[in-house]
């Protein structure tokens, strides 16, 4: 081979090099990127309509809850049937035998209860103190009835003192959480 032959040879690997590092590899990178996004936008396509095709399923479980939720809060109490569950519990205790001395919502609860606007999202409850007087069997026989109410969500606190002589009445006191609804069944 000549020295031309070798010039024309060296010009060829040159020039195929120089293609092979400025078009080609690059272009195999950006091919190969474009298929990853490809792949990927795919993937997304695919859970996009699987979102849309649950859509109408979310949209009535929706409905559903707001329908629930406005069938509870048509149960919530107004200010009256505060008073109105005082009642109750008077006349539960003497049903009992009981004899009530103080119902107690803390003042605190009462001022806020009706200096706030409630949130309909949200139940509103309030803390209840009970003292009654009266015998132990008595007092289980009120607490058994108060746990059975739709309005009950828990006891708070329950005292009793006084003597320990069967025959005297002894100062009892219940504390307990009320749901503030329209009594009824339990929500």
């Amino acid at each position: 081979m000549n020295k031309q032959s070798y010039i024309y040879l060296s010009s060829i690997i040159l020039v195929l090099s120089l293609w092979f590092f400025l078009v080609y590899t690059p272009y195999v990178q950006e091919k190969a990127v474009l298929k990853n996004k490809i792949t990927e936008n795919l993937t997304q396509l695919q859970d996009f309509e699987q979102t849309i095709s649950l859509l109408p399923k979310f949209i009535a479980e929706k409905e559903a809850l707001k329908k629930r939720k406005d069938y509870l809060n048509s149960k919530l109490y107004t200010k009256e049937e505060v008073i109105n569950l005082f009642s109750r519990l008077k006349k539960e205790a003497a049903t009992q035998l009981l004899v009530v001395t103080e119902i107690t919502p803390p003042i605190e609860e009462l001022l806020s209860l009706n200096s706030i606007i409630p949130d309909s999202t949200k139940p509103q409850f309030l803390n209840i103190g009970v003292k009654v007087s009266g015998s132990y069997i008595e007092f289980a026989k009120f607490i058994k009835k108060i746990e059975s109410e739709p309005y009950f969500r828990g006891i708070n606190g329950c005292r009793i003192s006084g003597s320990r002589d069967y025959n005297k009445k002894l100062d009892l006191y219940l504390g307990f959480k009320a749901l503030l609804g329209r009594i009824g069944n339990k929500s």
